[in-house]
């Protein structure tokens, strides 16, 4: 873990060989960029920054094995990545991360206020997390980065319309949290290869009434405490099918749950 001002040449080798990667948690206020990672970013595979300040990233363009990125730096200039061979991206959805949109490796997508304009280019990706997203949403019809998803997590739009999820039925996990109205939910039932369903502080839904009793589901995880997750967490349990229910504050408290 790096903290404060960059380690020795030689303390960077021995993480880089480790194959474990590089945490770097706080940099001091005179470290302006990545370039401390110089004599080891062509051997890294992983890199976690958690440094939340301005930097310079340009470093990153030389990480020729770089695979897993988690990085929540904001980057001080525009940094090509679409020419390393990034497997799975963590970060804010920075105009100078644009590059991502072109990445031919890109499996694993996690976007702080990313949108679905980010995926348009992206046909590999598995595993696809939007969060902090604004406003109205509709989930766009294929082609885009999203007809290959298996994991699936929107959060924060004000409303969500999911007119189009029958079209993905690659999905085997959902989670749709901090959303004040789901439209056309009932599509959700549509999808023959889903196997998790969590829905998470969501106001409302336009129905709840495909949760029960048709929905083949193996995990489904109704959290909060409005009044169609009561209802339907109550008819869950009177189905004695195998399900996994998670309650919280609000909702009533399942004994052994």
């Amino acid at each position: 873990m790096i903290k404060g001002l960059p380690p020795r040449e030689s303390t960077l080798r021995r993480a880089g060989r480790s194959g474990l990667g590089i945490f770097v948690e706080e940099l001091s206020p005179e470290v302006a960029s990545l370039d401390f990672l110089r004599p080891v970013i062509s051997e890294l595979r992983h890199l976690l920054v958690t440094e939340s300040a301005r930097i310079d990233t340009t470093m990153l363009e030389r990480a020729s094995r770089l695979s897993d990125l988690d990085i929540w730096a904001v980057p001080a200039s525009a940094t090509d990545l679409s020419m390393i061979p990034v497997r799975s991206f963590a970060g804010s959805a920075h105009m100078n991360w644009a590059s991502l949109r072109r990445s031919t490796t890109l499996r694993k997508l996690y976007l702080e206020r990313g949108n679905f304009s980010w995926l348009n280019e992206l046909d590999k990706l598995e595993e696809v997390s939007l969060t902090g997203m604004r406003g109205d949403v509709t989930l766009p019809p294929p082609p885009s980065g999203l007809s290959t998803v298996k994991k699936l997590v929107l959060h924060g739009p004000r409303a969500l319309s999911l007119e189009h999820l029958p079209e993905y039925q690659r999905l085997e996990s959902l989670k749709i949290s901090g959303v004040r109205e789901v439209a056309h939910a009932h599509n959700i039932a549509a999808l023959r290869n889903l196997k998790r369903l969590l829905l998470e502080d969501v106001v409302s839904l336009d129905s709840s009434r495909w949760i029960f009793p048709e929905l083949a589901i193996d995990e489904v995880l109704l959290v909060g405490d409005a009044d169609w997750a009561i209802s339907a967490r109550a008819q869950v349990r009177r189905t004695r099918r195998r399900s996994t229910l998670r309650l919280r504050a609000g909702a009533p408290k399942r004994k052994g749950s």
